[in-house]
């Protein structure tokens, strides 16, 4: 009996072990260090690691960390601000588009967003989306974890898969010790380490824009003044004066120097008819000495004419050897090497029809209201439409001729009809034409530019003060502005309505 008892209780155990749920691996994100334990001074890794992840495409996470223990060490120093690297889940990628790179030292804040174009080009598996360098600044405790109270994403973190679909995951993060090890402070890099130069914020700007470039310096140690004479091209630039306050033409101090104790700015010209800045500060105390990555000054430009132009350090310049010296602790020169920047500067009879909006989704429902058709002759307009839901124009009492018809709405596909021919006494009636979701810059194109324009926006919310201006870039009209808008927008790339 006793036999059969235990037979039956096996039996059981068999039973229920052989009916309990076989849980699948789920998707895990979150940063891991190369080591729990560094001492000061010391640069160690931390990767953003994803697991168990199917048909990734794109990514969205802003991670903090305490400024006062850690510090970013920039990875492209040609490029304004500090920025991390590439991991090497979309590595060799083509169709890889990095929508925002940006770490911020004194908040503590690492800001990236990146994705991939094509669904062939999408990620199974485990790997890094980045790899951050890190230099310990002081001892103690810290973490290293996605902000929870995020603006680019909800929770700090938010993966994309095939067609903008959300993908779920656990997040984790990372703790360290900074040890007070006898690990001696690194030795200052050698020449080649420490670079200078412009840096432009875009490197293609429309004409009369205006823009920034930062004279960036990077991987510097002891710096503690600064004088350089940068030329551009008068013909094409403008400097916007950084100080209504002053006489002549100003730029702005950057956060290397400007604001430390015993600051002093020796020179801030700049000079509109001959395209030059000379600039020239430093610092009178040891202790505001500038170590790391970060922007001399900032110039405001304003594009006057089309091409491409330069902007770099006068190599004859009377101010200073090859346009550029930085000084340290001593008055001793720091080498560096130069980098230049390129900036592109790129610009009566009856007429009837109707337009359409492309819909986000088939049971959306018609609405083609909101378009703007310009009739044109040449370069002279002479007659506006905003079209009403049926998405139908009509030009009145028109006079014979040969026409341009041009159709606009914000964040759809700008087209241009040209050689349209209007006869006395007929109505010309042009085919039906569908706007695609996508063009958010206006320039009749829907490519890889428009989804940089949407990045500016990632994480707005109706509230924010560029709500207004962004709100076009929620094409999904979820009253939140991330990846998922620009996986949407992506899927038009390339396409252009049929005329």
């Amino acid at each position: 009996m006793r036999k059969a008892l235990g037979l039956l209780f096996l039996s059981s155990l068999i039973f229920f072990a052989l009916a309990l749920p076989v849980w699948a691996e789920v998707t895990t994100i979150g940063p891991v260090a190369n080591k729990t334990e560094v001492n000061l001074n010391e640069e160690f890794n931390v990767a953003v690691k994803v697991s168990n992840v199917t048909g990734l495409m794109g990514a969205t996470f802003e991670l903090s960390f305490d400024p006062q223990v850690l510090a970013v060490v920039d990875a492209v120093y040609e490029t304004l601000g500090v920025q991390i690297s590439q991991g090497d889940i979309f590595a060799g990628k083509g169709d890889l588009l990095v929508l925002k790179n940006k770490a911020d030292n004194l908040s503590g804040s690492i800001k990236y967003s990146a994705l991939v174009l094509n669904a062939g080009s999408s990620f199974s598996g485990a790997g890094n989306i980045a790899l951050i360098k890190f230099k310990a600044i002081a001892t103690g405790n810290t973490e290293i974890k996605f902000k929870a109270d995020s603006l680019e994403a909800q929770g700090g973190i938010e993966l994309a898969g095939l067609n903008g679909a959300i993908i779920s995951a656990g997040s984790f993060s990372a703790t360290l010790k900074v040890l007070n090890g006898q690990l001696p402070p690194p030795p200052p890099p050698p020449p080649t380490n420490t670079a200078v130069g412009p840096a432009a914020e875009k490197s293609e700007v429309g004409l009369n824009e205006e823009f920034n470039v930062a004279v960036k310096v990077s991987n510097v140690t002891g710096l503690m003044g600064v004088t350089f004479e940068l030329s551009f091209d008068p013909q094409k630039l403008t400097v916007i004066d950084a100080d209504g306050n002053q006489p002549g033409l100003q730029v702005s101090n950057g956060n290397t120097l400007a604001g430390k104790s015993g600051f002093i700015e020796v020179g801030n010209k700049a000079d509109n008819s001959t395209g030059s800045i000379e600039y020239s500060a430093l610092v009178t105390e040891q202790s505001s000495a500038f170590n790391g990555t970060g922007n001399i000054a900032v110039i405001k430009f304003k594009a006057k004419a089309e091409g491409a132009t330069e902007i770099k350090f006068k190599t004859d310049s009377l101010l200073v050897p090859g346009g550029i010296g930085l000084s340290g602790y001593s008055g001793e020169e720091i080498s560096a090497s130069q980098f230049t920047a390129i900036v592109k500067i790129s610009n009566a009879a009856f007429l009837t029809g109707k337009i359409l909006l492309e819909k986000l989704k088939p049971q959306s429902p018609n609405d083609n209201s909101g378009v703007t058709v310009l009739l044109k002759n040449g370069d002279s307009q002479l007659a506006s439409i905003v079209t009403g839901s049926d998405g139908a124009y009509t030009f009145n009492n028109m006079v014979p001729g040969t026409y341009t018809v041009e159709y606009f709405k914000a964040g759809y596909s700008k087209v241009v009809r040209t050689g349209i021919i209007i006869t006395a006494g007929k109505t010309t009636t042009l085919p039906d034409l569908t706007l695609l979701l996508g063009d958010m810059n206006n320039d009749t194109y829907i490519n890889v530019q428009d989804l940089l324009w949407m990045a500016r926006y990632i994480g707005l919310r109706p509230g924010d003060p560029k709500w207004p201006e962004a709100q076009i870039a929620d094409v999904n009209q979820d009253t939140y502005i991330n990846v998922h808008d620009l996986l949407r927008v992506a899927v038009n790339i390339g396409k252009l309505p049929p005329i």
